[in-house]
């Protein structure tokens, strides 16, 4: 099999809250939302020399041959969304994570280092910022774009070294703008999200870099729960796309209690967990049942 290696910037553009718009609007409503704001991003990307390599889901994974020109079209993805979401029936944002580093190119699609960097910039990414690494912000002009943020250093997966990380300005009313000429202080470290649980005595944190985490009755999950309406591998927890998500894999299903809202059963489906509330593997919740799971998420 023969690989093709060059260097190129690669971006990642994602629809924010896509699981609401398809849980609010449908199947087919939703996919015409993402059809039609994905379209302006794929043509701007063809506009600025760049190639759209694939969509996926609410993504779309484009490459450029340097990073000014993604810059250039990262800022103008976000002004087209926010554009459009003005007359949209749906508030519509999206997040952006872009790299310059090596590629390996097979068939039209590319692997790497740099592919992986740039959709942990997406991870990072909240709703209306561009996201990218201190080395690629150094290949773009201060003219590309409103200009540029020094959000420290963080350490993201697959790396052992913390990276700088940036946030490009796009904004037509930012006038701040921070010029990267010092080396980035050891102490700017971002604060990692965190989810905090807690089961009897028991105090747990989960952080963004940690492992998927396990509750159930089985003995190898991290938290055990030994009860009969509890399944060996319960429910599992994953930080995903700057949000904690709860995945339910059992036979009784799991309920959830969130910022005291009303109580969401979930049986083999997802949930995005924020704020704090309590969840209850396997029975409904009853404030009073010694194996209820208390969490608070930091994010």
């Amino acid at each position: 099999m023969t690989y093709e290696k060059t260097t190129m910037t690669v971006l990642f553009a994602d629809i924010c809250q896509s699981t609401r718009l398809f849980e609010t609007c449908g199947d087919i409503g939703a996919r015409e939302i993402v059809s039609r704001t994905l379209a302006p991003l794929m043509a701007i990307t063809r506009a600025h020399g760049g190639c759209v390599v694939k969509t996926i889901g609410d993504e779309i994974m484009c490459t450029f041959p340097d990073p000014e020109a993604a810059v250039v079209s990262a800022c103008e993805m976000q002004h087209a969304v926010h554009k459009d979401s003005a007359s949209a029936p749906w508030p519509l944002a999206i997040r952006i994570g872009l790299h310059q580093g090596d590629v390996l190119q097979e068939n039209g699609d590319v692997f790497g280092d740099a592919v992986n960097l740039a959709s942990r910039m997406v991870d990072i990414a909240k709703a209306d910022q561009i996201i990218t690494t201190g080395r690629t912000a150094r290949g773009v002009s201060q003219e590309a774009c409103g200009g540029w943020r020094d959000l420290g250093r963080m350490r993201v997966r697959g790396k052992s070294e913390p990276l700088e990380i940036i946030e490009i300005l796009w904004h037509d009313d930012i006038s701040v703008i921070t010029v990267l000429n010092r080396p980035p202080l050891e102490e700017e470290i971002l604060s990692f999200a965190k989810l905090v649980l807690r089961h009897r005595d028991l105090k747990i944190e989960v952080l963004e870099t940690d492992p998927p985490f396990t509750m159930g009755r089985g003995d190898h999950n991290p938290l055990h729960i030994d009860d009969p309406s509890v399944s060996r591998q319960h429910a599992v927890i994953e930080y995903r796309k700057n949000r904690y998500v709860l995945i339910d894999r059992s036979t009784n299903g799991t309920y959830v209690l969130m910022n005291e809202s009303d109580p969401i059963f979930l049986h083999r489906e997802e949930l995005y967990l924020h704020g704090q509330g309590v969840i209850s593997l396997g029975q409904e919740i009853d404030a009073d049942h010694p194996e209820l799971i208390r969490f608070k998420c930091r994010q």
